[in-house]
């Protein structure tokens, strides 16, 4: 297996699978990443035909990005030791996959290193695992070779300014509850609130603010205003 060029960090933005909050998995980067729009190209000017008048010229937003990657998870990168097992490390990458408890998705990522698009958040589309090494007694596996697409995450309730909208937010959330998808609660922002009052009122923990933070994609949270809607986990 070819040695990595750079190394790449992936890090859940909400807990999952045995990762805490915060706790990243470093990769070796092997060769470069491939960041290109998702689907539907850059997006640009288009043409629009008016009849009988002078056809109208139209700018139509870019689709999300996509970042692939060829990576390489090794023990020597994780542990700072080579041959030990990874067996557990591709079991939290595999888990990824699934559902965070009391939501309807995955996690989201922050990802770091010399790579294109950090300064988007990121979900996982597909993981694939390709080649391995293993130990030659035990047979587990020592370094394994994955190619990880992303897509960059914009979450449903942004507007076209990339604001939530309130009247959207609290519609969407609503239906995530009445579909099961449940897990928290509602809460109405008031003028002097922050992230960190509100978990300390209502969760009994200022700390907690990052789930808040994580839970409704905030990407400032400290840019709150009255009548904003948040989703406020049940603890």
């Amino acid at each position: 297996m070819a040695n990595p060029s750079a190394l790449v960090t992936l890090t859940p933005i909400s807990s999952t699978n045995g990762a805490p909050t915060g706790s990243g998995i470093t990769f070796g980067l092997l060769g470069d990443a491939d960041y290109t729009p998702a689907s539907g190209g850059q997006g640009g000017w288009q043409i629009i035909d008016r009849p009988r008048q002078v056809a109208a010229t139209q700018w139509y937003d870019r689709s999300p990005m996509s970042l692939k990657m060829d990576l390489m998870i090794s023990s020597e990168i994780i542990y700072g030791i080579g041959g030990q097992s990874i067996e557990l490390i591709c079991l939290i990458v595999d888990g990824w996959q699934d559902k965070l408890p009391g939501t309807n998705q995955p996690p989201i990522f922050a990802v770091a290193g010399p790579i294109p698009g950090i300064q988007h958040q990121w979900c996982l589309y597909t993981p694939d695992f390709t080649d391995a090494i293993r130990d030659s007694q035990a047979g587990f596996r020592i370094q394994q070779k994955v190619t990880i697409t992303l897509y960059e995450y914009n979450s449903p309730l942004q507007t076209q300014t990339n604001n939530p909208s309130p009247a959207a937010q609290a519609t969407y959330i609503q239906n995530q509850q009445n579909s099961g998808a449940g897990g928290y609660m509602l809460y109405t922002v008031v003028a002097g609130d922050t992230l960190e009052t509100i978990a300390a009122n209502l969760l009994s923990n200022f700390a907690e603010w990052t789930e808040i933070a994580a839970l409704n994609n905030l990407r400032d949270p400290n840019n709150l205003y009255p009548g904003q809607v948040l989703a406020i986990p049940n603890s």
